[in-house]
């Protein structure tokens, strides 16, 4: 239901201000939310942070796509959209569970994974800040 929802308003406000902000989140949520969570909090509370994730993954969710689509002209659009997308999940999440292994056993720490996420977040809301864009413009 959130999907639509920010999909909607990245229409009308733009989609660089509500990415932007998924990325923040991203930057500043995932340390306290793993500290919390390691703290074996109640199973209700876990229910209402799940929630809250989920809403602001939505965020991405709803405005990323079109973002990523339009980054490209439109002969061009979906051989290079589903290339650069394909690449960056498959090398960035594909490495994940390993970067978060390693980070945990170098670290000692259960919540080191937390940094690469972090780390990712700062790098995409760079490159997201770079973007123009594109809400209110026609399609190249």
């Amino acid at each position: 239901m959130a999907i639509p929802f920010w999909g909607w308003l990245s229409d009308r406000v733009g989609r660089r201000p509500l990415l932007l902000t998924c990325a923040a989140a991203f930057v500043v949520l995932p340390y306290p939310v793993a500290s919390f969570l390691v703290s074996g909090p109640p199973f209700g509370a876990i229910i209402g942070l799940q929630i809250v994730v989920a809403v602001i993954i939505a965020l991405f969710s709803g405005t990323g796509p079109a973002a990523i689509a339009e980054i490209f002209p439109t002969h061009v659009r979906s051989t290079l959209m589903t290339t650069g997308y394909a690449l960056s999940v498959a090398i960035f999440g594909g490495f994940a569970p390993y970067i978060a292994t390693w980070l945990i056993r170098e670290t000692g720490s259960p919540i080191a994974w937390v940094y690469y996420v972090m780390a990712a977040a700062s790098v995409s809301g760079i490159v997201i800040y770079r973007l123009e864009e594109t809400a209110h413009k026609p399609l190249r």
